[in-house]
């Protein structure tokens, strides 16, 4: 049987099909936001009500997200990252995270976040960012590194060579570079009320919660549909003219 509308209706049904195919990848996307938004509450409130635990000697990276833990051993005083270009946590103004290793049993380290400081108007941190002495036992939750939304390019490495270092969003494999392989890849969010920090007014909870993920969600799969639906009318019409010929 001859398609209706001849050429033109492949052609449209290439375009039907392309177009409901990017609505539904993005209906698919939005799903897997809304996913992830929902076990990030979920780690949340886990983390708030769970009992804080020894950070254990093997499997740290295997922990979830959020998990609240207490780690013993002593700061390194001469190797921290500023992690710049940072928000103030419960503010608007930018100034950098204070990344501090903590050398544990058995040759590890792990990074503490000691919370977030100001930057001058020359863009350089005025305060002292000297650790806590000794041993001591550091208590938060567990985290990974935060991401950008939009990764337009590493820092000018303008850092190199010099403590502490400033960052741009750094990954693991930087931070590896600085400390070798006992380097555990989790960052622990000093808690507020420990000592030797900074500002941790930590924003954990997502801006937007899944429900807006799923509304988004039945909006692209309606835009599929009714894509769908014009192209079928379409086509019906035109086989119907056909058929009148």
């Amino acid at each position: 049987m001859k398609p209706p509308g001849g050429k033109w209706f492949w052609v449209l049904t290439l375009l039907m099909l392309i177009v409901v195919a990017l609505f539904g990848r993005l209906a698919l996307w939005q799903y897997h936001r809304a996913q992830e938004r929902t076990a990030l509450l979920a780690a949340l409130t886990a983390a708030r009500h769970g009992p804080a635990r020894p950070l254990p000697a093997a499997g740290v990276e295997d922990l979830p997200r959020f998990a609240r833990v207490v780690a013993e051993g002593r700061y390194g005083r001469g190797q921290q990252v500023l992690m710049i270009e940072m928000p103030q946590p419960d503010g608007d103004a930018i100034g950098a995270e204070v990344l501090t290793p903590l050398h544990i049993a058995g040759g590890r380290v792990l990074l503490v976040n000691r919370g977030w400081i100001p930057a001058g108007p020359d863009g350089q941190t005025k305060v002292r960012l000297a650790p806590p002495p000794g041993t001591i036992r550091a208590a938060g939750l567990l985290d990974s590194l935060p991401r950008p939304g939009v990764r337009l390019g590493r820092g000018d490495g303008s850092g190199v060579g010099q403590w502490p270092r400033p960052l741009l969003y750094p990954d693991w494999a930087e931070l590896d570079k600085l400390y070798g392989p006992g380097l555990i890849r989790r960052v622990l969010l000093l808690a507020p009320a420990a000592q030797g920090g900074y500002d941790r007014a930590w924003r954990l909870e997502p801006a937007h919660g899944p429900q807006e993920n799923y509304s988004y969600m039945v909006q692209w799969v309606g835009l599929a549909l009714t894509v769908f639906i014009v192209w079928l009318a379409l086509s019906v019409r035109a086989y119907r003219r056909e058929r009148k010929r």
